[in-house]
């Protein structure tokens, strides 16, 4: 800050002494000269224009900023704990023992109590009987739907048979139909092989288990894929199935051929018997 102020001073006596040379040389006269002569004018020196001196800016120093300095922090004080009293001890109360019960004199009953004898149950075993063999299926009750006459079936198929090809993997079938009044209907079903014969009627054999061989009549089915057993052997055959395990069948069809057929027939009786109203008279 001294120093510019300096400078500023020795430009401001600078600038004054030029300006008191420049006065003082125009008010100094002129020397007479002895002839008249034209007076020359004297060139003009031109004055060199100062040049203007810079002028110094004044910086402002700085003015130091006092931050105050933070002030530390005001301890919390911890709250002191507030003392509970213990409630006051109060005493229990002194046992006083209870006075000793003296029973009661025991009385003598005046009527004696009968003294009851134990009776043992006898539980009865439970005999499991065994239901009867039987190689017939039932088919249930069916009712005709033009006579409302109901009916039972049950069927036996055949184990063995001899039918060619191409019916050698089909299987004849037994049935045993009753109707009302215990009518009953004996008829084979041939595995949808074309039964044929004279005049409609079958010729052929029968044997029950290792018995006699009884002959049989046996009528044409309209299907010609069934054949009937005679209404006149229907009892014997009844009885003698009833009695039997199996049942041999032979048939001849109108060029003399053989159809034959086994058939297991046990526990018919079972399912006559169940169907009574039906099967029997």
């Amino acid at each position: 800050m001294k120093k510019t102020l300096i400078i500023a001073g020795i430009v401001i006596g600078m600038v004054l002494v030029v300006a008191i040379i420049g006065a003082c040389s125009s008010d100094t006269p002129e020397p007479a000269t002895p002839a008249q002569a034209t007076v020359m004018p004297e060139p003009t020196v031109p004055q060199p224009t100062p040049e203007p001196e810079p002028t110094a800016t004044l910086t402002p120093e700085p003015t130091a900023t006092n931050t105050p300095e933070p002030e530390p922090p005001t301890a919390t004080p911890s709250p002191v704990p507030t003392f509970t009293p213990q409630p006051t001890y109060t005493p229990q109360p002194t046992y006083t023992p209870q006075p000793t019960h003296t029973p009661l004199p025991t009385s003598t009953p005046l009527i004696p109590t009968p003294t009851v004898e134990p009776t043992e149950t006898t539980i009865p075993t439970p005999t499991n009987t065994p239901e009867p063999k039987t190689d017939w299926v039932a088919l249930g009750r069916s009712t005709d739907p033009l006579t409302d006459e109901e009916r039972a079936s049950f069927v036996s198929p055949t184990t063995e048979h001899n039918f060619a090809f191409p019916y050698d993997d089909r299987e004849a079938t037994l049935f045993v139909r009753c109707g009302g009044s215990g009518a009953i209907d004996v008829f084979i079903v041939w595995g949808e092989q074309y039964m044929a014969a004279k005049n409609n009627v079958f010729s052929g054999q029968l044997r029950w288990d290792d018995g006699d061989v009884a002959q049989a009549r046996w009528n044409e089915a309209a299907s010609n894929e069934a054949t009937f057993l005679d209404s006149r052997q229907l009892d014997i055959f009844i009885s003698e199935t009833e009695k039997a395990s199996k049942l041999f069948v032979r048939i001849q069809d109108f060029s003399g051929k053989n159809h034959d057929a086994l058939f297991q027939v046990e526990g018919l009786t079972t399912h006559l018997d169940a169907n009574a109203d039906l099967c029997r008279n």
